[in-house]
C-alpha cells in the first residue's frame, strides 16, 4: 500500500485505535495479572470494536494459554502481540462459509420459474418494455470477451454510490478505461447521483429514465464499452434486501445479461457501511446467502469506533474485504491489504495525531 493511502487508512482508524488502545491501556499499569476479570474485560474491549463473539473469545484464549505458560503476568505490548497475530491469522485464512446459489438459481427462485424464463421476470410497463435487451441476449454465452464488469449491491444507506464513484477513480489512477451504469433505476435519484459523480470522477456514465429496465441499461453499457474500448465496467443496483423478491431476480437477470454478453458472471462486490457494525455483519451474511459475492466494499470505516468489524467479517463469513473507504473524497477508497490495516489498527504512534494514544 502507498504512503498516502496507508496515512489515509490511519486516520480513518483513529476513532477504533483511540477507543480501543485507550481502554485497554487503562487496564495495564506495567506488568498485570490476568485473571478470569481482566481477560473479560479485554474479551469487552474487543466486542466494543466490534470484532465479533467468534473472534473475540478466539483471542481471549489464546491470550488465557499464552500467559498461563508465563506466569500469568502479561504487559500491554505483550497482550497486543497477541491480539494482532490473532487478528493476522484470522484475516490472512479467512475462507468463504456459505454455499451461495449460482446466479440461474436465484433467478428461478425468486420467480418462481425456470432459469432460462419460462416463469421470468415480468417486465415493467412503458418505456421498460421498449428499451429491454433484444432477443439475442438470451442466447447461449458467448467466449470471454469484452470488458470486465464489477456489479455493485447493498442496501439502500450503505454508500454504496459513492463507492462506486471511488472505485471508478481508483481503477482509473491505476490507467483502466472505466465506465459506469446506472442500472439503479428503482430509487429516483440514483441515476442522478451517478451521473454527477461519473462527470466529479471523469469517467462516462451510460443512463436511461427513472423506471427503465435495469438489464437494458447494463445491456447499452456492455455494448457502448465495447465499441468505445473501455475495459472495465461498474454497475450500480437498486438497494435490496433479501427479501425483495422482484429485485433479487432483476439482479439474476442482469447478471444473466453480462454473462451472456461477455461470456463470464459478474464479479459481484458488496457495499458495507462500517458504522452499522453487527447489523452490517448480518446483511453481509444474508446477501452471501442468497445470491454469489465475490467481496466486500467496507464504507464510512473512517466515521466508526467497530473498525474490528473486519476481522468479525473475516472470521464469522469469510468474505474477503476487497476495499476499504476512509473519507469522502474520490481519493479515499484503498485496496484492502492485511498488513497496512493491522498497522493502522495498532500503530504504536506517540501522539503524532493529537488524541491519539501512544503504546510503546
Amino acid at each position: 500500500m502507498i504512503r498516502g493511502a496507508l496515512d489515509r487508512l490511519r486516520r480513518g482508524l483513529r476513532k477504533t485505535r483511540v477507543d480501543f488502545l485507550g481502554r485497554l491501556s487503562a487496564i495495564f499499569g506495567g506488568r498485570v495479572r490476568l485473571d478470569a476479570d481482566t481477560l473479560d474485560q479485554i474479551e469487552e474491549l474487543l466486542l466494543r470494536a466490534d470484532m465479533g463473539v467468534a473472534a473475540s473469545l478466539r483471542i481471549t484464549r489464546t491470550l488465557e494459554q499464552r500467559v498461563k505458560a508465563a506466569g500469568g503476568e502479561a504487559t500491554l505490548q505483550g497482550v497486543l502481540e497477541v491480539i494482532r497475530a490473532d487478528a493476522r491469522d484470522i484475516l490472512v485464512s479467512a475462507r468463504p462459509r456459505v454455499s451461495p446459489p449460482g446466479w440461474d438459481a436465484v433467478e428461478a427462485s425468486e420467480t418462481g420459474g425456470s432459469a432460462s424464463g419460462g416463469g421470468g421476470t415480468r417486465r415493467k410497463k412503458g418505456r421498460a418494455d421498449a428499451s429491454s435487451p433484444p432477443a439475442d441476449a438470451s442466447e447461449a454465452p458467448a467466449a470471454p470477451a469484452g470488458p470486465e464488469v464489477l456489479l455493485i449491491v447493498g442496501v439502500n444507506g450503505t454508500g454504496k454510490t459513492t463507492s462506486i464513484a471511488k472505485l471508478a477513480a481508483l481503477h482509473k489512477a491505476q490507467g483502466r478505461s472505466v465506465l459506469l451504469a446506472a442500472a439503479d433505476t428503482f430509487r429516483a435519484a440514483a441515476v442522478e447521483q451517478l451521473s454527477v459523480w461519473a462527470d466529479r470522477v471523469g469517467v462516462p456514465c451510460v443512463r436511461q429514465g427513472q423506471g427503465a429496465d435495469p438489464a437494458a441499461v447494463v445491456f447499452d453499457a456492455l455494448s457502448a464499452a465495447t465499441a468505445r474500448g473501455h475495459d472495465l465496467v461498474i454497475v450500480d443496483t437498486a438497494g435490496r434486501l433479501h427479501t425483495k423478491t422482484n429485485l433479487m431476480a432483476e439482479m439474476a437477470k442482469i447478471a444473466r445479461v453480462i454473462e451472456r454478453r461477455t461470456g463470464r458472471p459478474p464479479r459481484t462486490l458488496l457495499v458495507v457501511d462500517a458504522n452499522t457494525g453487527q447489523n452490517g455483519l448480518a446483511q453481509a451474511r444474508v446477501f452471501a446467502e442468497t445470491i454469489p459475492v465475490d467481496g466486500l466494499i467496507l464504507a464510512k470505516l473512517d466515521g466508526t469506533a467497530k473498525g474490528g468489524i473486519v476481522i468479525a467479517i473475516a472470521e464469522e463469513i469469510g468474505l474477503p474485504v476487497l476495499y476499504v473507504g476512509t473519507g469522502e473524497t474520490a481519493a479515499d477508497l484503498a485496496e484492502f491489504d492485511v498488513d497496512a490495516f493491522l498497522e493502522a489498527f495498532f500503530a504504536d504512534w506517540q501522539g503524532t495525531e493529537e488524541g491519539d494514544v501512544g503504546v510503546s
